[in-house]
């Protein structure tokens, strides 16, 4: 795990969306699929990619999946999709056929939208050993340790068979569909956001313990992760 520092939220969100340019600026001539992640650690650094970013970005060159989505419509605000698109993809040159959302909203059968989804994630995203492989995976990290709708006492979904599951949320109930850590440790690369003190502990736990969580269990046995962090999350004051 590589850890970047910075010394405030706003110069990790820059450093972070410096980070992924600066990948598909290294390979000008290919097409990145990303997934991301929910949560509201990433939504000022989506509204700071669209403000300070917009005209750097290649955009025709992205590809968005999602790890998970809420079962409510994309107007509603715990819409990962719905947040993103207000925040960034309305705001910028950002080609409308390029984003996937996962239509929770309009599904009555979440198990049958997970299998939707994971055929479409399996039909364009390339394979390697019959699995999808993201180029990366941006997560935002949660003090409780969850990663994307993986929570704790979810564990067995870390090594599932399929893509992407039907779950709940156990803290508030709410139905959702999940990327399985399956697909998560398939990545190439995983990319984990955490700003602000609340986050110090969750941040420690995957630094210096063992697999305390979902998140650190994927940050551990991940081949490739990133770590973006502000010197609150990293402990500092």
């Amino acid at each position: 795990m590589k850890t970047y520092t910075k010394e405030t939220a706003i110069g990790t969100y820059h450093a972070l969306i410096e980070h992924l340019i600066g990948m598909m600026n290294a390979s000008p001539e290919k097409v990145f699929n990303f997934a991301f992640s929910g949560g509201d650690v990433l939504w000022p650094l989506f509204d700071v990619w669209a403000y300070d970013y917009g005209d750097l970005t290649p955009w025709h060159r992205m590809r968005i999946y999602w790890t998970d989505e809420h079962h409510v419509p994309m107007e509603h605000s715990d819409s990962n999709y719905g947040i993103f698109s207000r925040l960034l993809i309305d705001k910028v040159s950002f080609p409308s056929d390029s984003v996937f959302p996962i239509l929770c909203g309009s599904a009555s059968n979440l198990k049958a939208e997970a299998v939707r989804y994971a055929d479409k994630v399996r039909a364009a995203v390339p394979m390697v050993g019959g699995i999808p492989v993201f180029d990366a995976v941006l997560l935002g990290v949660e003090p409780d340790g969850h990663v994307a709708s993986l929570y704790p006492g979810q564990e067995h979904l870390l090594a599932s068979s399929q893509l992407y599951v039907a779950c709940t949320n156990p803290y508030s109930g709410q139905r959702c569909v999940t990327m399985t850590g399956t697909l998560l440790l398939a990545a190439s690369r995983i990319v984990l956001l955490a700003v602000g003190k609340d986050r110090a502990g969750i941040v420690h736990d995957v630094l210096n313990s063992g697999d305390t969580s979902p998140l650190s269990y994927i940050a551990h046995h991940a081949a490739d992760v990133r770590l973006f962090i502000d010197v609150c999350a990293d402990g500092g004051q």
